[in-house]
């Protein structure tokens, strides 16, 4: 009788395509992980990115400016700390951590652009 109850309960989610909760959370656990790997390959492609940037103005013996070094040295800051808080983050502060490594990197992205527009 209870497998009964138990089919008439899952039934309705099987036809209307809603996994159960398990398979939800894992699906969920497998996005966070994906999610989370990629955002480690961006910070990494930033790294390089800053690194290189910096070699090749030394290089041609340019100066960026103190203020707007800053200001990306900042910015590189908060993408790496909120980065780090993904890998961390559970449950309920995970999305706020994206939200927040989402917005550290927008504002890293807009301040090299800034920085490096020819």
């Amino acid at each position: 009788m209870k497998m009964l109850a138990a089919a008439i309960a899952i039934a309705p989610l099987l036809l209307t395509g809603a996994p159960p909760a398990a398979a939800q959370s894992a699906a969920g656990s497998t996005d966070r992980d994906s999610y989370t790997h990629q955002a480690e390959g961006q910070v990494e492609l930033w790294k390089q990115k800053l690194g290189d940037a910096g070699d090749k103005t030394k290089a041609a013996g340019k100066d960026v400016g103190d203020a707007t070094q800053k200001h990306l040295d900042q910015a590189w800051h908060k993408t790496q700390e909120a980065s780090k808080k993904l890998e961390t983050a559970g449950g309920e502060g995970w999305d706020k951590a994206k939200t927040a490594y989402e917005k550290a990197s927008h504002d890293l992205a807009r301040t090299w652009n800034k920085i490096h527009s020819d």
